[in-house]
This record gives structure tokens, sequence and C-alpha cells, in this order.
């Protein structure tokens, strides 16, 4: 993973928990191609997992920890 896209993506990851092909390609300003590679690098490395589809079978990718942690925090 390029230095300067793995660093974007994880600001944008830490922003929105939830995140498609399409968001990260728009954010980062890469082609399709290259927004789904690094999201499969993040899933590989165990910081993003595959969730439902969303509209138009459109995929997407949730960090679940990230999540957790951000809905115990409200919980308490």
């Amino acid at each position: 993973m390029g230095t300067a896209h793995g660093l974007a993506l994880a600001d944008l990851v830490g922003e929105n928990p939830l995140v498609t092909t399409r968001l990260v390609k728009e954010r980062l300003g890469v082609s399709r191609p290259t927004a789904v590679r690094l999201l499969r690098q993040l899933e590989e490395r165990r910081v993003l997992s595959e969730g439902r589809s969303g509209m138009r079978g459109q995929r997407r990718y949730l960090a679940r920890e990230l999540m957790a942690a951000v809905t115990e925090e409200r919980a308490g």
C-alpha cells in the first residue's frame, strides 16, 4: 500500500468506519481499481471486513473494531 494513499485511507476510515469503493475513489481521487485494491489490502490485514452490499450491489467495508469502540463509547 502506497504511503500517501494508505494514510489518506486510514484518515477516511477514521472519519467513516463504513466505506465504499465509490467513497474511497471520490475522496482519495483514485481510480476504481486502485480503490478496490486499497480496500482489499485493509481487508487482508483485518482492518476492514466486507459487509452487506449496498445499493446496486456496491460493496461496503466496515472497520468493525472502530465501530464497536464508537458504539460502546456512546452507550457508556
